[in-house]
């Protein structure tokens, strides 16, 4: 894999959309692109693109309304799109902030269930001190922690309280 840090127009990146500091710096998403690639999603939540990622497009009109910029940055650069496409992979499949990635998870054309990104609170998952912020995709977060899809459900759903010290938090901050 030849991947640099410095590039040009002809290469491929990988790159990330983040919160700005005020709002937690959270990463939101990942991917790959060429030329302009990365200025495109935010050409989407204007409406000038069509958007079929609803998820990313909220989280950056929620940026907006706070009268800030989502922070933008490319992480590596590649010489072929197939080492772009691994690398992408890896960073939304194999990080810690994967669980809070607007990125839509395909298996075929079916996405995986997601809850929506929130302005000023929502669903946060919390063991002990560790809280995991505005999981997106739960059912990558489900399989990664153990959870079998019923007591999962119940949890989420407001059914039970905790299962094994993991609680659903309401109402937390960025």
């Amino acid at each position: 894999m030849n991947c640099t840090l410095v590039g040009n127009s002809s290469q491929y990146y990988v790159y990330t959309y983040a919160y700005p500091k005020c709002m937690g710096s959270a990463i939101f998403y990942v991917g790959k692109g060429q030329g302009d690639r990365i200025h495109a999603h935010e050409l989407e939540a204007m409406g000038l693109l069509e958007s079929c990622n609803l998820y990313k497009v909220a989280a950056i009109k929620a940026i907006w309304a706070k009268g800030e910029q989502a922070v933008k940055e490319v992480v590596a650069y590649f010489d072929n799109e197939i080492d772009a496409y691994m690398y992408e992979w890896a960073l939304i499949n194999m990080t810690c902030y994967a669980e809070q990635l607007t990125n839509i998870a395909r298996i075929g054309m079916r996405p995986t269930r997601r809850v929506k990104p929130f302005t000023s609170g929502g669903i946060c998952i919390a063991r002990g001190n560790r809280v995991f912020h505005h999981v997106h995709d739960l059912d990558v977060f489900r399989a990664r922690h153990g959870f079998s899809k019923h007591e999962f459900s119940a949890l989420i759903d407001g059914k039970v309280p905790a299962i094994r010290n993991w609680q659903v938090v309401q109402d937390c901050a960025i």
